[in-house]
């Protein structure tokens, strides 16, 4: 089982391993790569600004974010399984951790994200 998780969750397989490798002693496939990345850093952060700028606005609570792929509102576990379905009917869709629900800045644009934060506010 260790090895299974290993290799679904941690470890890229070997052919991505010499991929990275290969760019990385190219310079121009280098500096493709940094392009590249650097633009969905930016794109991510974009996301993050509307959807915490706009969370402010409406008071939603938060946990503390600095940058990634997700934020997490603050949502008692009491509270969040009938909010979760609250939210699906609305077609807002989350993933449950302990106290709270995760939004995945990286899957909805930023056009959806306009208005989002209002939205679950209205769900709570």
């Amino acid at each position: 089982m260790v090895y299974t998780a290993r290799s679904t969750w941690s470890t890229i397989n070997n052919s991505m391993m010499t991929l990275f490798a290969n760019i990385y002693q190219d310079k121009a496939l280098y500096d493709a790569y940094l392009k590249e990345k650097n633009g969905y850093v930016e794109l991510l952060k974009e996301r993050a600004d509307i959807f915490i700028s706009e969370a402010d606005d409406v008071g939603l609570s938060y946990y503390p974010f600095k940058e990634g792929f997700f934020v997490t509102l603050k949502i008692d576990n009491a509270d969040k399984e009938a909010i979760y379905q609250r939210l699906q009917e609305n077609n807002i869709f989350t993933v449950q951790v302990n106290n709270g629900l995760r939004i995945a800045l990286c899957s909805v644009s930023k056009e959806k994200l306009k208005g989002l934060a209002k939205k679950i506010k209205a769900c709570l």
